[in-house]
């Protein structure tokens, strides 16, 4: 369906049925495109946002385009009528960056193709693809990628904004890594495929830009792996006032580079305390080892390595060598029992030099959070893995995500409260921050700070070369 626009209609907001292209001189939009005066616009301006939790936020127009001449023309209305442009690429942002007030939102729901090229182990994938459809259709041509842990987590935002990933730590580290190439539009409408050689600075850009970065990316190429064949897990739980004890493990599995072995450390409230409970003795921390092994003996005798290493941490509970799936990891993650599934929600991340520092300073807010949902995810970097040209950087040996999630309404503020205190607490431990997932809300300078000097600099200069003009809203906070 093809449609025209006419200004002062848009303004008044008239029909959708008229803001789908430029005038009558400007080329025209297929798909579908609503402003404020639609009766539809205020539940498509909903499900821009994943999450529960909507920001108040308002675009002057919504564009779901259908294929590049569509952005194209897109970026054409918004130059004419001087909107920015903002865009959803997969639509993930915890804080629902791409709502601007009064800006064009393209919206790439559509975009959600994928071709796989078996010889070379690479494929192009588009933004919108979930990371549970991407990797099922890998698994059944033997590869896998480090989509994100969550199902419904689009491909684009994850993989602009760097992307830790499953197994990230063996398969090429941050995600965006893997990256070999994409297609993008520019500010100025032009497609252009782009790599280390052709466009090497918005390359570099790609990866780790986050929503700073100053074009539309329309297909991404990357690198696959091979699938691992047998799944398993083992967890080791310790309470709250034993975070030092839990570090020590994660600390000497992560020396043990087994190659195939993702650790995370998990705060959590405590299977057997009731929801309403707070305090320490309501909560734990958990490490778990989850295995990816080429076959039965690989996973077999990771799992006993594992075993060995905690043998003696002094865990209170332990579950070992359990049997698991990716499929079954993606349902996880949107069990809403285990504080994953789609409530309402605020992040907020850190990496850091000092994991006991940050975590003995964590344990006493983190253990008054409002709703029992809510937790914290810690990841450990072998000292091996390193960073190549790209924008986004790994600042320090582990990771840490605050992560707030509740289901009323009417305990938002209480809930962004409590996240807000514990990334005060960890504060002083920082060393840099994660561009996917920081609290730009609360302090705009978590932007910059999700960068290195150096790379802030060369983000500006990109910036400044392929979107002259501004068009794009750049990062969220600033």
């Amino acid at each position: 369906m093809k449609w025209r626009v006419d200004r002062r209609r848009m303004m008044a907001g008239g029909a959708a049925t008229l803001l789908a292209s430029c005038d009558e001189r400007g080329p025209r939009v297929e798909g579908t495109v609503l402003a404020p005066g639609d009766g539809r616009y205020e539940d498509w301006r909903q499900a821009m946002v994943w999450q529960a939790r909507k920001p108040d936020r308002r675009p002057a127009i919504i564009v779901r385009p259908r294929q590049n001449a569509d952005i194209a023309a897109a970026l054409q209305l918004a130059r004419r009528q001087r909107l920015k442009v903002a865009v959803k690429s997969g639509g993930h942002h915890i804080w629902g960056a791409q709502l601007r007030d009064g800006a064009m939102l393209i919206d790439l729901w559509d975009r959600r193709g994928l071709e796989i090229d078996a010889a070379t182990g690479t494929a192009w994938v588009e933004p919108s693809l979930w990371s549970r459809d991407f990797q099922e259709r890998l698994l059944e041509q033997g590869f896998a990628f480090p989509v994100g842990h969550c199902a419904t987590l689009g491909m684009g935002g994850f993989l602009i904004g760097g992307g830790l990933g499953i197994n990230w730590t063996n398969w090429g580290g941050m995600s965006c890594y893997s990256v070999l190439a994409a297609e993008v539009i520019t500010a100025d409408g032009r497609t252009h495929i782009i790599d280390s050689e052709d466009e090497p600075e918005l390359f570099w850009a790609l990866r780790g830009a986050g929503n700073g970065f100053p074009a539309i990316v329309t297909r991404f190429k990357v690198k696959l792996y091979p699938a691992p064949t047998d799944l398993r897990w083992s967890m080791y739980v310790f309470p709250l006032t034993q975070t030092d004890a839990a570090v020590s493990l994660l600390e000497a599995l992560t020396a043990l580079n087994l190659g195939n072995c993702e650790l995370l450390s998990l705060l959590a409230h405590a299977p057997t305390a009731p929801p309403e409970a707070r305090g320490l003795g309501a909560k734990v921390c958990a490490v778990r080892a989850n295995i990816f092994g080429r076959d039965a003996a690989d996973a077999q005798r990771s799992v006993r390595r594992v075993a060995e290493a905690a043998r003696p941490g002094g865990a209170v509970f332990k579950l070992e060598d359990q049997r698991s799936t990716f499929e079954q990891s993606f349902v996880e993650s949107m069990d809403f029992r285990r504080g994953f599934g789609l409530g309402r929600f605020g992040v907020d991340s850190a990496w850091t030099d000092d994991p006991r520092a940050a975590l003995a300073s964590l344990a006493a807010p983190f253990a008054e959070a409002p709703s029992w949902k809510s937790h914290a995810v810690i990841s450990m970097r072998p000292a091996d893995l390193i960073t190549p040209d790209a924008a986004c950087r790994m600042h320090g040996s582990t990771y840490l995500g605050l992560y707030a999630s509740w289901d009323e309404t009417e305990r938002d503020v209480e809930n962004i409260a409590w996240l807000r205190r514990c990334a005060a607490a960890i504060g002083p431990a920082a060393t840099g921050h994660y561009i996917n997932e920081i609290d730009a809300e609360r302090d705009a300078s978590l932007v910059e700070r999700s960068f290195d000097a150096e790379s802030w600099r060369r983000l500006s200069s990109v910036r400044e070369r392929y979107d002259p003009d501004s068009r794009f809203v750049g990062f969220f906070g600033l």
